[in-house]
């Protein structure tokens, strides 16, 4: 109850009409930045004193969506004046500078319909009515501009195939991804495996392959009509190592942290065909060893070089990135 009678109070407390000084006009309102009694207070250093508050016109100061909104009236209540003041563009205003332009705006029509002061020819004295301020004000001039939504999330969902290359030879590779994007910045999910490669070794073969999941971040570069993204991922994999021709064969799996680089080339609309090429690295050594046997572990490759080819499609708002 004392929420609704506060608020009541200060309606109230703002629709009191301000009379300016010797001005001859009544200033009120609902707007708040700037308030009418600041403009009020600048209006006798703008306009001459006549030494009388004889009132002979109401202002009215409104906000109008994020507008002010200053309409002039008769005592018989025509309209003579209707002005929206937008606050300027690509900064804001302190409410002072808005009542300063509040009350720039009211003196000039005070002083133009002044026989002493007005610059009109005393025949055009008051103004022709073409130009007399229609008594409805048009809705194109009350309604606040709409401003544009901003662009929302994409989702990029693709897959692609291509080649590993290692010090351990060429191997097939293929994977599949999840971006969400906000115009040049993304977050990327893949998961990528590899085909499988052998060796000999103490007179058996050890078959061996890398499974993979990523996550990292994506920036597209705004120096082409061709998009190029630029990628960072961290990476957790999974070995298998399979023996075979030994005694007793075994399979046996192990993880490991690597880290990705890519840079990669994609097509517009809605179905992106693209080309990448990546440089990966795993961050610790793993051998396979074959026990009882003769010679040393094996290495597995710890950097490699892949070339994907591939395609993704684009959901989610269709104007808010390439």
């Amino acid at each position: 109850m004392t929420m609704v009678l506060a608020s009541l109070l200060t309606v109230q407390a703002l629709s009191l009409p301000i009379f300016g000084e010797g001005t001859g006009l009544v200033l009120r309102g609902t707007s708040e930045c700037p308030a009418p009694a600041q403009v009020a207070a600048l209006l006798p250093g703008m306009l001459p004193q006549t030494g009388a508050d004889a009132q002979d016109a109401y202002v009215t100061i409104d906000p109008v969506g994020s507008a002010v909104a200053i309409t002039v009236r008769g005592l018989d209540g025509s309209l003579l004046l209707y002005r929206p003041l937008a606050p300027p563009s690509g900064e804001r205003a302190t409410c002072q500078a808005l009542a300063l332009a509040v009350a720039v705006i009211i003196a000039t029509w005070k002083i133009e319909r002044s026989a002493e002061l007005s610059l009109l020819q005393p025949d055009l004295h008051p103004p022709p009515a073409a130009l007399a301020v229609p008594d409805r004000v048009p809705a194109a001039y009350v309604a606040a501009p709409a401003l544009p939504a901003p662009p929302g999330p994409v989702l990029l969902l693709g897959a692609a195939v291509g080649t590993s290359v290692d010090r351990a030879g060429i191997a097939g590779t293929g994977g599949v991804e999840v971006e969400v994007r906000r115009r040049s910045l993304g977050v990327r999910l893949t998961l990528v495996a590899d085909t499988e490669r052998d060796y000999a070794q103490d007179g058996g073969t050890v078959t061996w392959r890398r499974w993979c999941t990523g996550l990292g971040a994506v920036w597209r570069l705004p120096v082409s009509a061709l998009g190029l993204e630029l990628a960072g991922q961290a990476l957790l994999g999974r070995v298998t190592v399979q023996g075979a021709g030994f005694g007793i064969d075994r399979t046996d799996h192990a993880l490991a942290w690597g880290t990705e680089a890519a840079l990669r080339v994609v097509g517009a609309g809605a179905v992106q065909p693209f080309l990448e090429a990546a440089v990966r690295g795993w961050l610790s050594d793993q051998e396979v060893e074959v026990r009882g046997g003769g010679s040393d572990g094996s290495a597995l490759p710890r950097v490699e070089g892949r070339i994907t080819v591939g395609v993704r499609c684009r959901l989610g708002d269709q104007s808010a990135a390439p």
